[in-house]
């Protein structure tokens, strides 16, 4: 995906938020994908560590892996890179609980 102008800073480089606000949402569509639970996964830990930068335009890649599931528990492992050379630009470790906690307000029936 090509980093947009959107998401630069002030110096023309891809924000950090950004990266984490992306890494985040790719580990959940990753936890869904092998859990099939659409519903109810909360992050319970997020990690991640930054190596380098990528500039407006400049095409990267992220790779996502669920590397343990054990039930509710799930970790994933993810790697933001360049795609033209390689370069890691930062890496991700999150770990996910499945929660069927249905709150009372939500899908309440109707007492009529």
């Amino acid at each position: 995906m090509p980093v947009r102008d959107l998401c630069a800073d002030a110096h023309g480089n891809w924000q950090v938020g950004a990266i984490a606000t992306i890494v985040d949402i790719v580990a959940s569509i990753a936890i869904c994908t092998e859990t099939a639970i659409i519903r109810g996964n909360v992050t319970m830990d997020y990690n991640i560590s930054y190596y380098s930068s990528a500039k407006i335009q400049e095409e990267v890649e992220i790779v996502a892996k669920v590397v343990g599931n054990k039930g509710k528990l799930s970790s994933i492992r993810l790697e933001v890179k360049k795609k033209d050379n390689g370069e890691l630009i930062a890496i991700a470790k999150q770990w996910t609980a499945s929660n069927e906690f249905r709150a009372p307000w939500i899908n309440h029936p109707s007492k009529l």
